[in-house]
């Protein structure tokens, strides 16, 4: 009788170290888990602005290159028309905004 009450006793006691030890496995794994992806967005986060920053750049010579040459050819129906398709267009608006 002793011998099954030490049995009994020690499979309760080894399923909850295993529960134990189980969740603080699953615990540890999450927790670094969410540390490297907080990691890879934050340090992510300033190459993607930077590559927007590039594009908007980029954009604004391009336009910058047509309304010049409307300008020189003295185009102001074309200038008028590139000029109001920039003011409706969000992608460009948006860049000028905080």
């Amino acid at each position: 009788m002793v011998a099954t009450m030490r049995s009994a006793f020690a499979g309760r006691t080894s399923f909850g170290i295993r529960a134990k030890l189980i969740s603080f496995t699953a615990l540890l794994v999450l927790s670094v888990s969410g540390i490297l992806t907080s990691y890879a967005i934050w340090s992510d986060h300033g190459h993607v602005l930077q590559l927007y920053e590039e594009d908007a750049i980029r954009d604004g010579d391009t336009l910058a290159e047509a309304v010049v040459n409307d300008l020189y050819r003295l185009d102001l129906r074309g200038l008028r028309l590139r000029l109001r398709a920039v003011h409706t267009n969000g992608a460009i608006t948006a860049t000028g905004q905080k």
